[in-house]
Order: C-alpha cells, then sequence, then structure tokens
C-alpha cells in the first residue's frame, strides 16, 4: 500500500536525506537545473530525490564533498583562505573561468563574497590585485570543484541520464 511505502520511507530517514541534499544545493548555491548539468543526472531524478526518492549513494557523496568544500570556504573571510601563496592575482579570465567552474553567476559571486558587482567588475578589470583574499577563495573553490566534478559513472546506479534529453535548463 502506499501508506506503507511512505510510512517506510520516513522511519528510513528519507526526510533526513531531503533535507540534507535541499541544504547542499543551497550552500553550493546550486539550483536543480546547475546540478543536472554538473552531474550529468536528469533533473526529473534530482527532483525525486529533492521530494524524499532514496538517493543514489555516489551522488550523495560527491554532492556532499561539493557541500563540505563550500562550507569550509564559505566566504573570502574563512580561515581556510590564506594569500600567502605564490601565485599571481587572477585577471579577468581566471575570475570568468573560476566562476563558471563553480557554476555561479556574477551575482551569486557579490552575494557569496559580500562584495557589490560594481566592485568585483572593477577588481576583476584591473585583476584582483586589490583583494588578493578573493581571488585566493575562488581560487580554492575552482580547485575543489575540478578535483570533485561529477559523481564517477561506475559507481551510479542505472539511471538515466540528462545527456540523452534535450536540456531544457538552459
Amino acid at each position: 500500500m502506499l501508506g506503507d511505502r511512505l510510512a517506510g520511507r520516513a522511519i528510513s530517514g528519507a526526510p533526513y536525506r531531503q533535507h540534507r541534499l535541499a541544504d547542499a544545493f543551497a550552500l553550493i548555491g546550486w539550483g536543480v537545473c546547475q546540478a543536472e548539468r554538473r552531474s550529468g543526472i536528469a533533473r526529473g531524478r534530482i527532483t525525486r530525490w529533492l521530494k524524499g526518492d532514496p538517493a543514489d549513494r555516489a551522488f550523495l557523496d560527491w554532492i556532499g564533498q561539493l557541500a563540505a568544500l563550500h562550507g569550509r570556504l564559505a566566504s573570502p573571510l574563512s580561515p581556510a583562505v590564506t594569500t600567502d601563496s605564490n601565485r599571481p592575482p587572477l585577471g579577468p579570465y581566471e575570475i570568468t573561468l573560476a566562476r563558471l567552474t563553480i557554476g555561479w553567476s556574477e551575482r551569486q559571486l557579490a552575494e557569496r563574497s559580500g562584495e557589490h558587482r560594481t566592485t568585483l567588475r572593477r577588481l576583476a578589470a584591473g585583476g584582483m590585485t586589490g583583494d588578493r583574499k578573493i581571488g585566493r577563495w575562488l581560487e580554492l573553490l575552482a580547485d575543489g570543484h575540478r578535483t570533485w566534478p561529477r559523481p564517477h559513472p561506475d559507481q551510479l546506479e542505472d539511471y538515466p541520464v540528462a545527456t540523452d534529453q534535450p536540456n531544457r535548463c538552459l
């Protein structure tokens, strides 16, 4: 019966998984469409997971690693962000590349960094020489997203992937 399935799902911890997945998306700054683009898993499947269906373990591990990264590097003022590297300051190309790698818009970057969009544009135009902390923070986040680009396909269960469907999220 449907009631038994729903009761069993609630007992097995589905509401916890549901909130954990929604919290991870909020922490990273992604919606379902961005998660579809990044993971290669159809957004219908991700939406069902958000509504309480049991999620794939490989997907949860992947999104959990990214959420932990974003939790540790929540802002440029996080203790994990140090400016004592020998890398040159980020230029406009590197800033845009980091933003695209993370999956953020300019608006999301401004919200997350605590800077005004105009200030970020000026920093990008002249390189991140004025504020190396924001540049280093972006580098660390982008490096983390390159480390975990998507769930490993061999570990995923047989779910339809998003690549065989037209992408209506654009």
